[in-house]
């Protein structure tokens, strides 16, 4: 692949679609499938999946990766970070105040 960009990618949101369910039956899958966001990305020859935030502390800590970074504050990943592609997979509630942010940010 080469010649091709790979887009650095971040998640906000560690939750069941952004993180849990693979983790709970990534054994099942093969190798190509993902059931969230995180594997998705992780799986993809045109991602480079380098961070996430999750306001709970205890679902960041489940995920178990080298030269990842981890944030309680997605705000804070994104000033330090500022990746290609931003996935959100919080509560759907939450989504628009998230896109509103990220707009800011970027502008």
């Amino acid at each position: 692949m080469s010649g091709t960009k790979i887009f650095t990618a971040a998640i906000i949101g560690c939750g069941d679609i952004g993180y849990m369910f693979d983790k709970d039956k990534g054994n099942e899958l093969n190798s190509d499938e993902a059931l969230t966001h995180f594997r998705a990305l992780n799986i993809s020859e045109h991602f480079r999946l380098v961070s996430a935030a999750d306001s709970n502390v205890k679902a960041l800590s489940m995920i178990d990766e080298s030269e990842f970074k981890k944030y309680d504050d997605y705000k804070k990943m994104l000033e330090d970070l500022n990746p290609d592609v931003v996935t959100i997979a919080t509560n759907d509630e939450s989504h628009y105040p998230i896109l509103i942010e990220l707009f800011k940010i970027q502008t």
